[in-house]
């Protein structure tokens, strides 16, 4: 608020309503031309457009004073930008530290943020540089809206190693997340010696040279360096190392200098040796060096210098010499330093440098100016002291001075170019500008060439001209107009002498064009044959060249000559002129000549009428020669010309062409060279003979001399030929039990092309081609008959393999010439099982009668066998029984599954059939007795006769002889000789014992005897069956049992 006033103004109030506020809404007294100021608020409540006052009242006129606000309300937005969601550190050492990287946070919101805490995890770490904690003003605020941290990367192992910097703050999407990567790479300390070895060669004694070595690491890790040792007495470090007692930091380099002062002569040895961290430590570096006695020689070269011409008066002094220079080397071939306390030369020449002290195998060089100051002749001497044998030594000097305007020329100070053709360029003459002063220092710069009139000039002088050179001025000479023409060149340079003036002189002139005649009638002519040539001689009468720039006829004319671009003057040449008149009637046209001559162009008129005319018709325009299969000749087509004009038709040529002139020929032709008159005709007969199937087609060309030739006639046709297609290029059976047959399967052959394929030959071969067959059931395709075009027929193919995994074949359907062989590829995989005792188990065992005999077998299925197998056991053994556990089983194609047979045997007895004893009565007879009390008394018998024969023994010969009872039981025999009593006894009871064992029991049954198992050897069969829908697979595998 300003009072523009005379008097103070009192503000007693300042009040804002709405959304808005005042911070300091006080003003008070206000002086005039002075002012107060106040600050509004704005905070609004809501979104969307927001309007309130500032209502001042005060002692000035118009109070109160309003001042209108208003101000659009928005939803707070909370959000930040952060540069980079991500940081890829490069490969970094385990343990060292990268350079920083930096991330920053923007505020793009409308409201301030809060950052509390970064944090950074891994490898990873936060920069001393981060100044993002606290709050972030909106981007629209003037400051502190953006701020940036920094992260390292400082890997504790090798290999990749990741982590992350997560930002806690209050903007959306928070806490934020920046991902972080690196890769640690293992420390590597590797030291390189450059050189590994020091050669001094020759050295005088009593004197020094150095020679530095230099250790570079390239590992990627800091390596320690000791310090360095040296052997030999002559050798030792100079102080200059920076090598010792040193941390080298990867791809650094330090250095040391290794001194070789011999003290007597011959060869000396030595090495340093670094002592460091780094693999490979102590490093070696050879040192070798030769003592020689010392000697002083020194050669000065070359003996005289000659400097040629120079200008008088160049300035040459203060080390700066326009005057030409030369080189004096002074070389040290001796093994001592050698010193040169003076130089001198005389008066006229010029020396500035000087060269103290001359190391051996070194040399020194002196540049001698020459900057005469006297024209003629000078001489003088280099004058050099020295330390070597000889000295003084000298040089001797020449040159010979001249003065500022000697030095350049030009070689023509006028040119003349005689006559030359107005607006035609001549040769260029050359004009020599030649710099005659010394070579080093004449230096002339050339500021302009330029060239005046009809004249003009090129050069290769550039910007200086070289003392003792030469550049060329090559002028020309165009005339604008006829008569005589002038002009100049003039170089200006920097030269005593400048400008130089070389006056041109020429005379320019024109040509006179002149033709004989000046025009040519050709009578009438047949229309379309061209008529006997006329000549124009074309002369240039003038005293310019002729420059002829164009030649062309018009109309029905054409023309050849041997006229040349440029006719000089008085010379000639020719003009034939032909006439073909394209129509009937009167014909014109003329001939143009374009050249430089006035009047140009000029113009020879021609005329003539068209006469007679030949006509070309042909029988047809087109030959059609439809399907032929490819490799085929068709028959032949014949064409004929007739001719339809008035004169005689002339054919020079029929031609075949197109796009597959080679699919057709002509068979027959008598129109090539052929003289038709009106109304006759000739013919060409063409064959077509594809060479691929498809649309074929071509064009006979007749060339003749009628107005449309040349004439063409289309031949069209298409090459047949027949295409094998396969409804599949493979046939998988699948598994199938080894020597049973698959079911058939079917591959469809379709002939896709345009000719009928004939089937030549139906073949199966391959790897395994005897496990695959043609089937004769469903195979239609045959040899005997050709498949149409379009039409198709059928091959079955049936698979028993004959061994077990995959079985691979190949079908081939061979077809007649042009069709290709085509083939189905085979495949299947026949399944087995094997049968083998299991491991411990055999096929052969050994019982007693009675007891069980077990068998063990292991059955495995082979590839892509699965299924169930069934198990049966039959066996020879009497009294018997064979038994399976399982009774069947199933396989998978890899694990082996075990079964086992068991067989049981019967014991062999006699039992009785009842549970008592009974004794027979009295008067029973011995078949009635018990089977059991028969062969007690059967026991007592033998009993007594063994009593009798006891006796017998014991009591001696008898004194008479018994008689003899012999008994036979089951076989012959004599039982023995017993008393009379005994004996007679026992062999009553022997006999009773036969009859009634003999004899058959009666009623109340008898002994019951079981024979149980034989002994003896047994074959069982153990057959396995395994069913796969109509086919089986059947294994059988043979058992030994003897019985004891």
């Amino acid at each position: 608020m300003n009072n523009t006033g005379t008097v103070a103004v009192t503000v007693s109030s300042i009040v804002a309503t709405g959304d808005f506020s005042l911070p300091n809404g006080a003003c008070g007294t206000v002086y005039p031309n002075n002012n107060c100021e106040v600050n509004v608020a704005f905070r609004p409540t809501a979104t969307g457009t927001r309007t309130g006052t500032v209502t001042i009242t005060d002692s000035a006129p118009g109070s109160p004073h309003v001042v209108s606000l208003t101000g659009q309300g928005v939803s707070a937005e909370r959000t930040i930008a952060i540069s980079s969601l991500g940081l890829a550190f490069p490969d970094q050492t385990v343990s060292t530290t990268s350079q920083q990287q930096y991330v920053s946070i923007t505020n793009t919101g409308n409201v301030p943020v809060t950052i509390s805490n970064i944090v950074a995890s891994g490898d990873f770490s936060l920069g001393g540089y981060n100044y993002c904690i606290g709050t972030l003003q909106p981007s629209a605020s003037y400051y502190y809206s953006s701020c940036s941290f920094a992260v390292t990367f400082t890997p504790t192992a090798a290999g990749a190693r990741t982590g992350a910097v997560t930002i806690t703050d209050n903007a959306v999407g928070g806490p934020h997340i920046v991902s972080l990567s690196g890769k640690g790479l293992a420390a590597v300390q590797s030291l390189v010696i450059n050189p590994t070895g020091l050669a001094f060669s020759d050295q005088a004694v009593g004197t020094s040279n150095a020679q530095g070595v230099s250790i570079t690491n390239t590992g990627n890790s800091s390596v320690f360096i000791k310090g360095e040792t040296v052997s030999g007495a002559d050798f030792s470090v100079l102080s200059n190392n920076n090598c010792s007692n040193l941390f080298l930091g990867s791809q650094q380099t330090c250095s040391f200098s290794v001194n070789f002062s011999p003290t007597v002569t011959g060869p000396h040895t030595g090495s340093v040796t670094i002592t460091d961290a780094a693999p490979g430590s102590p490093q070696t570096v050879a040192l070798t060096g030769n003592g020689v006695p010392a000697t002083r020689s020194l050669t000065v070269s070359p003996s005289n210098l000659a400097f040629g011409k120079e200008q008088v008066g160049l300035f040459c002094a203060y080390y700066y010499c326009e005057g030409a220079s030369q080189v004096v080397s002074l070389t040290n071939s001796g093994t001592v330093p050698i010193t040169v306390p003076n130089l001198s030369v005389t008066p006229g020449f010029f020396l500035f440098t000087g060269c103290g002290q001359i190391a051996p195998r070194s040399s020194c060089y002196l540049p001698i100016y020459f900057a005469p100051t006297a024209t003629g002749s000078a001489a003088g001497a280099l004058t050099i002291t020295d330390s070597a044998p000889g000295s003084p030594h000298t040089v001797a000097l020449s040159g010979t001075g001249i003065s500022t305007n000697q030095i350049i020329s030009v070689s023509q100070i006028s040119v003349a170019f005689g006559t030359q053709t107005v607006g035609l360029t001549s040769a260029p003459i050359a004009v020599y500008y030649v710099n005659q002063g010394n070579p080093s220092v004449s230096f002339v710069t050339i500021y302009s060439v330029v060239a005046s009139g009809d004249f003009a000039q090129t050069n290769n002088c550039a910007n200086f001209s070289l003392g003792g050179t030469s550049c060329a001025i090559l002028i020309t000479f165009t005339p604008a107009a006829t008569g005589g023409r002038s002009g100049t060149v003039t170089i200006t340079d920097s030269a005593s002498g400048s400008p130089r003036m070389i006056t041109l002189s020429g005379t320019g002139a024109l040509p006179a064009f002149s033709a004989a005649p000046a025009s040519l009638s050709f009578g009438s002519q047949v229309v379309g044959v061209a008529s006997a040539a006329q000549t124009v001689t074309v002369t240039n009468t003038g005293a310019g060249v002729l420059v002829i720039s164009s030649l062309m006829a018009s109309g029905d004319f054409g023309q050849t000559n041997n006229c040349p671009t440029g006719l000089a003057p008085g010379a000639s040449c020719t003009v034939s002129v032909t006439f073909t008149p394209s129509t009937g009637g009167s014909r014109t046209g003329a001939v143009t000549f374009t050249d430089n001559a006035p009047g140009s162009p000029q113009v020879i008129t021609l005329s003539g009428s068209g006469g007679a005319e030949a006509g070309a018709g042909f029988s047809t325009t087109s030959v059609l020669f439809g399907n032929q299969d490819v490799g085929t000749t068709s028959a032949s087509q014949t064409v004929a010309l007739t001719n339809t004009g008035n004169a005689a038709l002339a054919v020079t040529a029929v031609a075949l062409a197109g796009n597959n002139p080679g699919d057709f020929a002509k068979s027959g032709d008598t129109c090539s060279g052929a003289n038709l008159a009106p109304t006759n005709s000739c013919t060409v007969a063409v064959t077509f003979t594809p060479t691929a199937a498809g649309s074929r087609n071509a064009v006979l060309r007749f060339t003749d001399n009628a107005l449309s030739s040349p004439q063409l006639v289309i031949l069209n046709g298409a090459g047949a030929a027949p295409a094998a297609s396969l409804s599949s290029t493979s046939l998988t059976f699948g598994a199938q039990f080894d020597t049973t047959a698959s079911a058939a399967q079917t591959v469809t052959l379709t002939n896709a092309g345009n000719a009928a394929l004939s089937i030549t030959g139906l073949t199966i071969g391959g790897a395994n081609g005897g496990d695959f067959a043609l089937a004769t059931t469903g195979t239609t395709c045959t040899t005997s008959s050709p498949l149409n075009a379009g039409t198709s027929c059928t091959i079955s193919v049936t698979f028993t393999p004959t061994a077990a995994g995959t079985r691979t074949g190949v079908l081939t359907i061979a077809g007649k010439a042009p069709a290709n062989p085509v083939s189905v590829a085979l495949s299947g995989t026949g399944t087995d099982f094997t049968v083998a005792p299991a491991s411990g188990s055999h096929t052969t065992a050994t019982v007693a009668a009675g007891q069980s005999a077990t068998y063990t077998l292991a059955f495995r299925g082979t590839q892509g066998f699965t299924g169930t197998v069934a198990l049966a056991c039959t066996d020879t053994t009497e009294s018997s029984n064979c038994t399976d556990s399982p009774a069947s089983l199933t396989l998978n194609g890899t694990t082996a599954v075990n079964a086992t047979v068991t067989v049981t045997t019967t014991a062999r007895s006699m039992v009785v059939p009842g549970n008592r004893l009974r004794l027979p009565r009295v008067g029973t007879p011995l078949v009635h007795m018990s089977p059991l009390l028969l062969w007690l008394l059967l026991a007592l018998a033998l009993a007594l006769a063994g009593v009798a024969w006891t006796v017998r023994l014991g009591a001696g010969s008898p004194p008479a002889r018994p008689p003899t009872v012999t008994r036979h039981v089951w076989r012959s025999g004599p039982v023995g000789h017993v008393p009379w009593r005994l004996g007679s006894v026992a062999a009553l009871l022997l006999l009773l014992l036969g009859v009634a064992l003999s004899t058959p029991a009666c009623g109340g049954g008898g002994a019951v005897s079981h024979a149980g198992t034989p002994a003896g050897t047994y074959t069982l069969t153990v057959t396995a069956t395994a069913t796969s829908g109509t086919a089986s697979l059947t294994h059988k595998t043979t058992l030994t049992l003897t019985v004891q």
